[in-house]
């Protein structure tokens, strides 16, 4: 900055300097002090003419003294890096006596600021202000020119509130210790996916007064937050974007190295700036009006994200009612299966949010609506209800377990494990439907215990229709198996071949929705009585009885003696083929009967044998 003789060594005599000063407030009364500014007169001499054009130019233009002693100051310090030239500071260098009032004082330094500001002699970054060489001035003149849309400023402040102070896109509301998703929107604008509650920042970019903009939002889902108005803060953000958007139409195509330096310079001022922002912003969301519905909500906390997040809690609160209607249980996952195997013999009547799903589901099926998984979820976790996934998927699992609702993939009923994996899966939720099932009458549920109980010979352990009707099919699969298996046997038993019309008809009942065992088992109910009674029990009594292993001793009789029978005199031969030949000789005492005549024929034989033996050995004696 300096020329001639005192270029090289860049410094002066500071006796020289001062006794400039001196010389100025000479004729000044006693206890006058000398203001900074008085200094730049002691150096302005040796001031190569370029540095200090800008500071003759406001001489003569800027109709302020005062401005312009401020400017000469901030001159002055411009390469004093640790001074940090804040309003305050400034004030300090501006004073010129002891009894000078200091709220005036300080009203005349910020005016005389924000002049020098206006007219680009000077640029402020933050708190603090610095003085702008010719290059620097016209660097920051172009700034200032370059044009931005208010959109683009905008755009930043959302972007510091909802990113680096608020940083909420969630809250966990404290009664279910769930989590909400929330929209952010600024000023109208969404920021983001659009949720059903929102947390919406009005700031000193909307126009409308605040009784319009609190109308408007009293009907929605969101919280609002209505910033007080900061025209530093505003200004602040605009020359934020115009920096960057300069510095990025500039820095490649700038050759001279001064004005790259100024480019740096700049950049570093803006991340400084940016950081001043987030400060500047993060203060006045502490101040900000809450409102819900139009009414202002208190919050005695001044960190943002807590007023947030406390100000969500009664957001929800309103927004979802019926979260009343939920019992106080964390669902997961792993509770499916455990409700959907929860089948008691007597179970516990609805609660309210099982009936009200239920409701919902009848009614759209009374007006041939169809209901999906999908829909159901997407009904209940939107207002007035606000239940999560798993709530949902929990109490409809409830209601397939109390035969209340019956859930269809292609056709095709899902229970238990099936329909768990099919819940879990929410891709599947949309092919999944859902129909209420068909009410039964008391005395359908009664004839159906009534045959359970005189065909199994014992009594269900359900009682409700869907469970005791799924019991009798589970029974009957489980019959049909037993008696499939002893069919393979007809080869030894050939009476066995008396199954085949209770096993046609009982393989025709197994496998059936379970409705039909409550609607159409009543008219088979006698027919499959009557297999009971002629042919099951008596086959099955016979099959696991002592007269199976009599029935094998004699035909193993038989074939062992065959060669044998020639020498008996009687027809006990064709009497006991006869009996064991019979498809009816499970009945009655028939094989107890055989048993004493294969004794008598048995003990005929051995007579028969031992006569012979002696026979041959009295021919071999002799």
């Amino acid at each position: 900055a300096f020329e001639g003789q005192h270029s090289s060594v860049g410094e002066r005599s500071m006796l020289g300097v001062f006794q400039q000063v001196a010389i100025q407030i000479l004729k000044n009364d006693i206890g006058h002090l000398a203001t900074f500014d008085l200094m730049f007169a002691g150096l302005r001499t040796a001031l190569k003419t370029q540095i200090q054009q800008s500071i003759r130019l406001a001489e003569d233009n800027l109709g302020s003294p005062f401005a312009v002693k401020l400017l000469k100051s901030l001159f002055l310090v411009k390469y004093i890096k640790d001074f940090k030239a804040t309003a305050k500071n400034l004030r300090i260098l501006m004073l010129d006596g002891f009894n000078v009032e200091m709220k005036a004082l300080t009203r005349q330094v910020e005016e005389a600021l924000e002049l020098l500001v206006q007219q680009t002699y000077i640029q402020r970054n933050g708190e603090e202000y610095e003085f702008l060489t010719n290059e620097e001035k016209d660097v920051e003149a172009e700034i200032k020119a370059t044009e931005i849309d208010l959109s683009e400023a905008a755009g930043e402040l959302a972007k510091i509130a909802f990113e680096h102070i608020l940083k909420i896109q969630k809250v966990r509301y404290e009664a279910n210790d769930q989590s909400y998703s929330f929209s952010r929107k600024l000023d109208n604008q969404l920021y983001g996916r659009e949720q059903e509650l929102a947390i919406h920042l009005i700031s000193f970019f909307n126009d409308e007064d605040e009784k319009t903009i609190k109308a408007q939002a009293g009907a929605r889902n969101e919280l609002l937050l209505i910033m007080p108005s900061d025209k530093r803060l505003m200004d602040d953000l605009i020359l934020l974007k115009k920096t960057e958007k300069y510095i990025r139409q500039n820095v490649t195509i700038t050759q001279k190295d001064s004005v790259r330096r100024i480019l740096a310079e700049k950049t570093s001022r803006n991340r400084e700036r940016q950081q001043n922002l987030q400060q500047q912003t993060k203060t006045l969301l502490s101040k900000a009006k809450l409102y819900i519905a139009g009414q202002e909500i208190g919050e005695s906390v001044e960190d943002p994200q807590t007023r947030v997040v406390n100000a969500c809690q009664k957001l929800i609160d309103r927004t979802y009612p019926n979260l009343a209607m939920l019992p106080g249980i964390n669902y997961s996952e792993k509770d499916i299966l455990a409700i959907l195997r929860a089948k008691q013999p007597a179970l516990p009547g609805l609660r309210e949010a099982e009936q009200e799903m239920l409701s919902f589901i009848q009614g759209n099926h009374r007006n041939g609506i169809r209901t999906t998984v999908k829909v159901l979820v997407d009904k209940f976790e939107g207002k007035p209800y606000g239940w999560y996934l798993m709530a949902v998927l929990c109490n409809l699992a409830k209601l397939c377990s109390l035969g209340k609702v019956e859930v269809q993939d292609d056709s095709t009923l899902l229970d238990d494990v099936e329909l768990e994996t099919a819940l879990k899966n929410t891709r599947r939720h949309a092919n999944l439907i859902l129909k209420p099932q068909v009410e039964f009458t008391a005395a359908q549920i009664r004839a159906l215990k009534e045959f359970f109980n005189a065909f199994f010979d014992r009594p269900p352990q359900h009682q409700e229709a869907k469970a005791l009707a799924l019991e009798t099919g589970e029974e009957l699969q489980v019959l049909l198996q037993t008696l499939q298996g002893y069919k393979l046997k007809i080869a030894d038993y050939p009476f066995l071949a008396n199954l085949e019309e209770p096993l046609a008809v009982i393989a025709g009942l197994t496998g059936k929705p379970y409705a039909y065992y409550l609607t159409e088992m009543a008219s088979k109910a006698d027919e499959l009585l009557d297999f009971k009674e002629d042919r099951i029990d008596p086959l099955l009594n016979f099959m696991t009885g002592s007269r199976r292993k009599n029935y094998d001793e004699i035909r193993k009789f038989l074939q062992d003696q065959e060669a044998n029978f020639s020498y008996l005199e009687n027809d006990a031969e064709n009497r006991l083929r006869a009996i064991i030949n019979n498809p009816f000789c499970y009945l009655n005492n028939t094989i107890h009967e055989a048993k004493v005549l294969l004794e008598e024929t048995r003990q005929k034989l051995q007579n028969l044998i031992a006569a012979e033996k002696e026979k041959a050995e009295n021919q071999l004696l002799a």
